[in-house]
């Protein structure tokens, strides 16, 4: 493997220019108890914005130009305000703005990432001094993780990212693209700069355990374990390049109650004054300040609902935490109009993809109205589950009338986020594109393509035998599966990787020979689940096993890329198709019961279908 600290070597201080924070130089903070002024830096900060450019909520609703007339949070340009009045009113102390990961991935703009990085530009044009590598930024693999800072790069973006611990390999070609990079000085493994007031600032990053342990897309590069590299750094920065300030920016997490990989980071390795953390999307309303070595924590939620901020005093070589808030993004703030009318563009470079991917269908065009939320609990059946796998199942049958599939599966592990009806219910693709974002194709597209194949009955019980455990032992959403045209039945107090009693398919539900090789059902769901459930072997240490069949229910699919659902089949190739397109499909047809020239979703779905039965 080869670090990123082989390829920048010395890696010289004061690389990267410190930007203009908006205030006087000699402003450097409070005096202290002897009269003698203290050196003071203001930290702004967000992680996990995944490409929330307008905001959170129902799109059609967010309204940046002005203020108290909606119920949104975040977005691009109410940042950028606060940003500003912040580095305004600093008097004269230095200002950083940090990003902690996980930039990318989750909404339209990320369509525009391969030849026109809307995201980086936008936070580039905020006022950004360095951002920190995230596992999503590797959802499109490190071939397009390239293609994606190489396009930002070329447009002139110059914001250092941050990649301390991503170890790159030495005989692999695949990461070649990201190496070159990395040597170009657009991946960095420290940053050290000299702020208005004389203070020395390092900066480094890193990505946690569990981040890397959902890189899926990260292979031959590999993350190198988090106190490793920072105890390297913190050495490095502090005797090479004597910096006062030591910031680690890190996508590793930490729980509301202190806990997590974070504080753990920040108890094993002395010397990191300030992480900056992201992953978890815990909104910390007060750091953490860990006890052994007394490093300050702060987290800022996700999706840009808050911009942290967090201010430190100096002295006797000392670092202090003077003030810390969480500053809410929200309607109160009336946004930066330049920024806005930089975010305008780019959806109309939207606008022209959806032309070509959905007739009829535009970034601002109501797509359904709802009288109700589209929710998503964990570990239970949910209406927004209900929905996407009905679409998934109604847009295959009419792409496979021949062979159509039985029942539609997917799961917390690739929905994500719900969908509010704010206050007047008109929902855009941008809300729906929101929950089902995950991954890219084998065409390079973004969000992971529809497959279908085969379970025997065998088979179908041990997948459902996921969601019975997900909570426990498993502990995760994301083997909790949601389904269409399927009843399951399980019971709390069965045996460990035996608590399924019944499965029912079709309607009206005939009972699946829940230990039968014969007969086998065709399923549709995403690529990723799809890997996933061929797995469970795997995840479940050989108490189950889900084996993906062709329809003679006897040859084992090895390459599940061969059943990627084509969605135009008389056009050469395979033209994907993805989760985002056929809920677009099936929502547009729902029928118009107010006549208003807007579908209208079924009071059917404003309950749980009682598609998943647990007992106790």
């Amino acid at each position: 493997m080869l670090a990123l600290g082989l390829l920048f070597g010395a890696c010289p201080g004061d690389q990267h220019p410190a930007r203009d924070t908006g205030g006087a130089e000699s402003s450097t903070g409070d005096a202290g108890p002897d009269g003698s002024t203290r050196p003071r830096l203001i930290i702004l900060h967000t992680n996990d914005l995944h490409a929330n450019v307008e905001g959170w909520g129902p799109t059609s609703e967010y309204t940046p130009g002005t203020t108290g007339d909606d119920g949104t949070y975040g977005g691009f340009a109410r940042i950028a305000a606060v940003v500003a009045g912040e580095k305004s009113t600093a008097g004269g102390a230095p200002v950083l703005l940090l990003d902690a990961g996980d930039f990318s991935m989750g909404s339209l703009f990320d369509w525009l990432a391969p030849t026109d990085h809307a995201t980086l530009a936008l936070m580039e044009q905020i006022g950004y001094d360095a951002i920190a590598l995230g596992n999503h930024e590797l959802d499109w693999n490190v071939d397009g993780l390239a293609v994606m800072l190489d396009s930002a790069s070329a447009a002139g973006f110059k914001v250092p990212i941050l990649a301390s611990n991503l170890q790159l390999s030495t005989s692999d070609p695949r990461d070649d693209k990201l190496e070159a990079l990395a040597q170009a000085g657009v991946l960095v493994r420290k940053v050290v700069r000299t702020l208005s007031n004389g203070l020395r600032v390092g900066l480094f990053s890193v990505v946690g355990k569990d981040a890397a342990s959902i890189a899926f897309g990260a292979a031959p590069a590999t993350f190198e374990e988090a106190a490793a590299t920072a105890a390297a750094l913190v050495q490095e920065l502090r005797q090479q390049d004597h910096v006062d300030v030591v910031i680690c920016v890190s996508h590793s997490g930490i729980q509301a109650d202190g806990s997590g990989e974070d504080s753990a980071l920040a108890a094993s390795v002395p010397g990191i004054d300030v992480i900056v953390s992201g992953h978890s999307h815990t909104a910390l309303a007060q750091p953490v300040v860990e006890t052994t070595n007394g490093t300050i924590i702060v987290q800022a939620g996700a999706h840009g609902r808050y911009l942290g901020r967090l201010e430190l005093d100096l002295a006797d070589g000392k670092v202090t935490l003077a003030n810390a808030a969480l500053l809410s993004i929200d309607d109160s703030v009336l946004g930066d109009g330049a920024l806005q009318t930089a975010v305008d563009g780019y959806i109309k470079k939207i606008d022209g993809l959806l032309a070509a991917a959905v007739a009829g269908l535009t970034y601002r065009k109501a797509l359904v109205e709802t009288t109700f939320d589209i929710t998503f609990p964990k570990y239970q059946e949910t209406i927004l589950g209900n929905i996407l796998t009905d679409a998934y199942l109604v847009a295959a049958k009419a792409l496979e009338p021949g062979q159509p599939p039985d029942i539609a599966l997917d799961s917390g592990g690739t929905i994500d986020n719900e969908v509010l009806k704010g206050k007047h219910g008109k929902l855009l693709l941008a809300d729906f594109y929101r929950t089902c974002y995950s991954g890219f194709g084998p065409d390079r597209q973004a969000s992971y393509p529809l497959v279908s194949f085969y379970l025997a009955g065998k088979d179908l019980k041990n997948a459902m035998e996921l969601t019975a455990h997900a909570e426990s032992p498993l502990g995760s959403n994301a083997y909790f599966l949601q389904v269409s045209n399927l009843q399951l039945e399980y019971s709390q107090s069965g045996t460990e990787f035996d608590k399924v009693t019944s499965i029912k398919v079709g309607s009206p539900a005939v009972a699946v020979d829940l230990t039968a090789s014969t007969p086998c059902y065709k399923v549709v769901t995403n690529y990723a689940l799809a890997l996933h459930l061929a797995y469970a072997d795997v995840i479940t240490s050989g108490a189950l096993s889900v084996v993906p069949k062709e329809k003679d229910c006897q040859t084992v699919i090895t390459d599940m890329a061969g059943r990627i659902i084509d969605r135009d089949p008389a056009a050469s190739g395979v033209q994907e198709l993805k989760p985002w397109q056929a809920v677009a499909i099936y929502l547009s047809k729902m029928p118009d019961t107010d006549k208003d020239g807007t579908p209208d979703l079924p009071s059917s779905y404003a309950s749980l279908q009682d598609r998943i039965v647990v007992q106790p």
